[in-house]
Protein backbone atom coordinates (compact mmCIF):
# COMPACT_ATOMS: atom_id res chain seq x y z
CA UNK A 1 0.00 0.00 0.00
CA UNK A 2 1.66 2.97 -0.90
CA UNK A 3 2.04 5.51 2.06
CA UNK A 4 1.18 8.99 2.77
CA UNK A 5 4.37 11.58 2.94
CA UNK A 6 4.19 12.12 6.78
CA UNK A 7 7.21 14.94 6.28
CA UNK A 8 7.10 18.60 4.60
CA UNK A 9 7.09 17.68 0.88
CA UNK A 10 10.40 17.70 -0.57
CA UNK A 11 11.89 19.92 -3.40
CA UNK A 12 9.89 21.92 -5.80
CA UNK A 13 6.28 20.86 -4.86
CA UNK A 14 6.85 21.76 -1.39
CA UNK A 15 7.17 25.33 -2.53
CA UNK A 16 4.71 25.34 -4.80
CA UNK A 17 2.18 24.37 -2.28
CA UNK A 18 3.14 27.09 0.14
CA UNK A 19 2.78 29.72 -3.16
CA UNK A 20 -0.71 28.47 -3.90
CA UNK A 21 -1.61 28.75 -0.59
CA UNK A 22 -0.47 32.55 -0.26
CA UNK A 23 -2.13 32.92 -3.82
CA UNK A 24 -5.51 32.09 -1.78
CA UNK A 25 -4.39 34.52 0.87
CA UNK A 26 -3.42 37.31 -1.19
CA UNK A 27 -6.87 36.67 -3.34
CA UNK A 28 -8.84 36.79 -0.42
CA UNK A 29 -10.73 40.11 -0.29
CA UNK A 30 -10.60 40.71 3.76
CA UNK A 31 -7.08 41.06 5.29
CA UNK A 32 -5.64 38.20 6.85
CA UNK A 33 -6.15 40.23 10.13
CA UNK A 34 -8.85 42.41 9.83
CA UNK A 35 -12.49 42.22 10.20
CA UNK A 36 -15.22 40.70 8.00
CA UNK A 37 -17.60 43.34 6.20
CA UNK A 38 -20.89 44.03 7.92
CA UNK A 39 -20.49 41.30 10.70
CA UNK A 40 -17.19 42.96 12.38
CA UNK A 41 -15.21 39.88 13.75
CA UNK A 42 -11.82 38.78 12.99
CA UNK A 43 -11.21 36.58 9.71
CA UNK A 44 -10.02 33.67 10.94
CA UNK A 45 -10.45 31.30 7.73
CA UNK A 46 -9.61 27.95 6.24
CA UNK A 47 -7.73 27.47 3.10
CA UNK A 48 -6.96 24.52 1.43
CA UNK A 49 -5.20 23.44 -2.08
CA UNK A 50 -5.31 20.25 -3.92
CA UNK A 51 -3.18 19.61 -7.03
CA UNK A 52 -2.33 16.39 -8.99
CA UNK A 53 1.55 16.86 -9.56
CA UNK A 54 1.84 14.51 -12.64
CA UNK A 55 -1.34 16.06 -14.74
CA UNK A 56 -1.27 18.01 -17.76
CA UNK A 57 -2.13 21.65 -17.80
CA UNK A 58 -5.85 21.41 -19.07
CA UNK A 59 -6.83 17.74 -17.77
CA UNK A 60 -10.01 18.83 -16.34
CA UNK A 61 -10.90 21.65 -18.92
CA UNK A 62 -13.58 19.18 -20.31
CA UNK A 63 -14.95 18.24 -16.45
CA UNK A 64 -15.30 21.99 -15.90
CA UNK A 65 -17.43 23.06 -18.52
CA UNK A 66 -19.42 20.22 -17.90
CA UNK A 67 -20.39 21.10 -14.58
CA UNK A 68 -23.62 23.63 -14.93
CA UNK A 69 -25.09 25.29 -11.93
CA UNK A 70 -26.72 22.04 -10.62
CA UNK A 71 -24.23 19.70 -11.19
CA UNK A 72 -21.86 21.52 -9.63
CA UNK A 73 -24.00 21.93 -6.47
CA UNK A 74 -24.64 18.41 -6.84
CA UNK A 75 -20.79 17.58 -7.18
CA UNK A 76 -20.40 19.57 -3.76
CA UNK A 77 -22.90 18.38 -1.20
CA UNK A 78 -22.09 14.92 -2.23
CA UNK A 79 -18.55 15.73 -0.49
CA UNK A 80 -20.53 14.96 2.92
CA UNK A 81 -21.56 11.64 1.79
CA UNK A 82 -20.32 8.71 4.31
CA UNK A 83 -19.81 10.98 6.96
CA UNK A 84 -22.09 10.92 10.14
CA UNK A 85 -24.40 13.53 10.77
CA UNK A 86 -22.30 14.92 13.89
CA UNK A 87 -19.23 15.06 12.64
CA UNK A 88 -20.40 17.29 9.63
CA UNK A 89 -22.67 19.76 11.76
CA UNK A 90 -20.14 22.38 10.95
CA UNK A 91 -20.29 22.23 7.53
CA UNK A 92 -22.71 24.61 5.95
CA UNK A 93 -22.70 23.82 2.41
CA UNK A 94 -26.36 24.82 2.04
CA UNK A 95 -25.46 28.33 0.94
CA UNK A 96 -22.98 27.52 -1.83
CA UNK A 97 -25.42 28.12 -4.56
CA UNK A 98 -23.57 30.62 -7.25
CA UNK A 99 -21.30 29.57 -10.22
CA UNK A 100 -18.70 31.82 -11.50
CA UNK A 101 -15.98 31.38 -13.72
CA UNK A 102 -12.76 31.98 -12.45
CA UNK A 103 -9.14 32.81 -14.35
CA UNK A 104 -8.03 28.92 -14.07
CA UNK A 105 -11.72 27.03 -13.90
CA UNK A 106 -14.73 27.41 -11.76
CA UNK A 107 -16.34 28.11 -8.75
CA UNK A 108 -19.06 27.86 -6.69
CA UNK A 109 -19.61 30.24 -3.77
CA UNK A 110 -21.76 31.29 -1.00
CA UNK A 111 -24.28 33.98 -1.79
CA UNK A 112 -22.20 37.24 -1.43
CA UNK A 113 -24.32 39.33 0.35
CA UNK A 114 -24.93 36.87 3.12
CA UNK A 115 -21.57 35.61 3.04
CA UNK A 116 -20.41 39.50 3.66
CA UNK A 117 -22.81 39.71 6.61
CA UNK A 118 -22.67 36.50 8.23
CA UNK A 119 -19.03 34.71 7.58
CA UNK A 120 -20.39 31.68 9.01
CA UNK A 121 -21.66 31.03 5.60
CA UNK A 122 -18.38 31.96 3.37
CA UNK A 123 -17.57 28.75 1.41
CA UNK A 124 -16.23 29.13 -1.69
CA UNK A 125 -15.15 25.53 -3.85
CA UNK A 126 -12.96 25.97 -7.22
CA UNK A 127 -12.23 23.38 -9.37
CA UNK A 128 -9.40 24.76 -11.88
CA UNK A 129 -8.66 23.10 -15.24
CA UNK A 130 -5.54 21.43 -14.19
CA UNK A 131 -7.65 19.48 -12.05
CA UNK A 132 -6.54 21.20 -8.69
CA UNK A 133 -8.92 21.97 -6.25
CA UNK A 134 -9.55 24.97 -3.62
CA UNK A 135 -11.43 25.67 -0.39
CA UNK A 136 -12.22 28.67 1.28
CA UNK A 137 -14.03 28.41 4.07
CA UNK A 138 -14.82 31.14 7.04
CA UNK A 139 -16.32 31.33 10.15
CA UNK A 140 -13.76 28.34 12.18
CA UNK A 141 -12.08 31.41 14.58
CA UNK A 142 -14.24 34.05 15.68
CA UNK A 143 -15.52 36.37 18.53
CA UNK A 144 -19.42 35.64 19.24
CA UNK A 145 -20.60 37.56 22.47
CA UNK A 146 -23.48 35.05 24.38
CA UNK A 147 -23.90 30.83 24.86
CA UNK A 148 -22.88 30.49 21.27
CA UNK A 149 -24.57 27.89 18.71
CA UNK A 150 -23.40 24.72 17.46
CA UNK A 151 -24.30 25.45 13.60
CA UNK A 152 -21.69 29.08 14.23
CA UNK A 153 -18.79 26.91 14.83
CA UNK A 154 -17.83 29.24 17.65
CA UNK A 155 -18.58 30.29 21.02
CA UNK A 156 -16.74 33.31 23.12
CA UNK A 157 -16.01 33.46 26.57
CA UNK A 158 -15.81 37.30 28.06
CA UNK A 159 -12.40 37.42 30.74
CA UNK A 160 -11.79 40.38 32.28
CA UNK A 161 -13.23 42.09 29.59
CA UNK A 162 -11.54 40.72 26.17
CA UNK A 163 -12.86 37.66 24.49
CA UNK A 164 -11.42 34.35 23.90
CA UNK A 165 -12.19 33.39 20.32
CA UNK A 166 -12.47 29.20 20.49
CA UNK A 167 -13.37 27.01 17.28
CA UNK A 168 -15.00 23.98 16.89
CA UNK A 169 -12.82 21.23 15.66
CA UNK A 170 -15.65 19.07 14.35
CA UNK A 171 -15.65 21.93 11.71
CA UNK A 172 -11.97 21.62 10.74
CA UNK A 173 -12.19 17.82 10.55
CA UNK A 174 -15.65 18.01 8.65
CA UNK A 175 -14.30 20.07 5.66
CA UNK A 176 -10.87 18.37 5.95
CA UNK A 177 -12.55 15.30 4.66
CA UNK A 178 -15.10 17.26 2.49
CA UNK A 179 -12.06 18.13 0.34
CA UNK A 180 -10.47 14.82 0.34
CA UNK A 181 -13.74 13.30 -0.66
CA UNK A 182 -14.06 16.16 -3.69
CA UNK A 183 -10.32 15.44 -4.35
CA UNK A 184 -10.87 11.34 -5.01
CA UNK A 185 -14.16 12.56 -7.12
CA UNK A 186 -12.25 14.42 -9.73
CA UNK A 187 -9.39 11.76 -9.68
CA UNK A 188 -11.85 9.57 -10.28
CA UNK A 189 -13.70 11.26 -13.24
CA UNK A 190 -10.21 11.81 -14.60
CA UNK A 191 -8.35 8.57 -14.26
CA UNK A 192 -5.51 9.99 -12.19
CA UNK A 193 -3.55 7.62 -10.94
CA UNK A 194 -0.56 9.43 -10.25
CA UNK A 195 0.19 11.93 -7.01
CA UNK A 196 -1.39 14.78 -4.96
CA UNK A 197 -0.13 16.97 -2.91
CA UNK A 198 -2.41 18.55 -0.57
CA UNK A 199 -1.85 21.90 1.28
CA UNK A 200 -3.99 23.67 4.23
CA UNK A 201 -3.60 27.07 6.15
CA UNK A 202 -5.48 28.24 9.09
CA UNK A 203 -5.39 32.33 9.95
CA UNK A 204 -6.64 33.85 12.85
CA UNK A 205 -6.14 31.15 15.52
CA UNK A 206 -3.79 32.93 18.08
CA UNK A 207 -5.33 32.69 21.23
CA UNK A 208 -8.23 29.89 20.16
CA UNK A 209 -9.05 27.37 22.56
CA UNK A 210 -10.88 24.74 21.18
CA UNK A 211 -15.02 24.11 21.95
CA UNK A 212 -16.81 20.68 21.59
CA UNK A 213 -20.08 20.02 22.31
CA UNK A 214 -21.13 19.52 26.09
CA UNK A 215 -24.17 18.00 27.61
CA UNK A 216 -26.49 20.27 26.56
CA UNK A 217 -27.56 21.22 22.39
CA UNK A 218 -26.21 24.64 22.25
CA UNK A 219 -23.64 24.50 25.19
CA UNK A 220 -19.92 23.79 24.98
CA UNK A 221 -17.06 22.39 26.91
CA UNK A 222 -14.04 24.77 25.78
CA UNK A 223 -10.63 23.35 26.23
CA UNK A 224 -7.95 25.31 28.36
CA UNK A 225 -4.97 24.92 25.56
CA UNK A 226 -5.07 27.92 23.72
CA UNK A 227 -3.36 28.21 20.05
CA UNK A 228 0.17 29.86 20.34
CA UNK A 229 0.70 30.96 16.72
CA UNK A 230 -0.96 33.01 14.45
CA UNK A 231 -1.43 30.62 11.51
CA UNK A 232 -1.47 27.29 10.67
CA UNK A 233 -0.22 25.65 7.80
CA UNK A 234 0.81 21.77 6.42
CA UNK A 235 1.26 20.36 3.17
CA UNK A 236 1.47 16.46 2.41
CA UNK A 237 1.70 14.32 -0.76
CA UNK A 238 -0.61 11.25 -1.40
CA UNK A 239 -0.49 8.69 -4.16
CA UNK A 240 -4.25 8.16 -5.86
CA UNK A 241 -4.64 4.88 -4.45
CA UNK A 242 -4.46 6.46 -0.68
CA UNK A 243 -6.60 8.80 -1.40
CA UNK A 244 -8.94 6.33 -3.04
CA UNK A 245 -8.78 3.81 -0.23
CA UNK A 246 -7.62 5.97 3.11
CA UNK A 247 -8.49 9.45 3.62
CA UNK A 248 -8.67 9.51 7.18
CA UNK A 249 -4.75 9.03 7.43
CA UNK A 250 -4.23 12.03 4.74
CA UNK A 251 -6.76 14.00 6.91
CA UNK A 252 -4.28 13.43 9.77
CA UNK A 253 -1.25 14.44 8.43
CA UNK A 254 -3.09 17.46 7.18
CA UNK A 255 -4.70 18.87 10.36
CA UNK A 256 -3.40 16.26 13.50
CA UNK A 257 -0.73 18.41 14.53
CA UNK A 258 -3.02 21.61 14.86
CA UNK A 259 -5.31 19.15 16.72
CA UNK A 260 -2.73 17.77 19.14
CA UNK A 261 -1.96 21.44 19.89
CA UNK A 262 -5.23 21.90 21.52
CA UNK A 263 -5.58 18.24 23.09
CA UNK A 264 -8.68 16.93 20.69
CA UNK A 265 -7.06 15.15 18.43
CA UNK A 266 -9.06 12.41 19.91
CA UNK A 267 -12.29 13.42 18.41
CA UNK A 268 -14.30 11.54 15.45
CA UNK A 269 -11.34 8.47 15.44
CA UNK A 270 -13.28 7.41 12.33
CA UNK A 271 -12.61 10.73 10.05
CA UNK A 272 -8.99 10.47 11.63
CA UNK A 273 -6.03 7.83 11.15
CA UNK A 274 -3.34 8.05 13.59
CA UNK A 275 -0.60 6.25 11.38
Amino acid sequence: MAAVTSAPVEGDWSDRAEELLGEMLRADQAPEHGLDGASGQPTGRLYMMAQPVDAVEDVALALTQSLDQLAFIQFVRAGIQGIDRQSTAMVELSYVLHRSPTADGVALRSDPVESHEHEDLRVDVEMREDGGLRLLAGGLFRNLEGSGNLNSGVNTQITDGQPNPSVNPSALIGYTHCFLNWAAAVGASLGYTGTWIFGVRLTGTKGARAAIPGPRHLSFQRNLNPYPNASYSKNVTATAERLAEERSAIAYMLIGRYLRSLDVDHLHPELLTHS
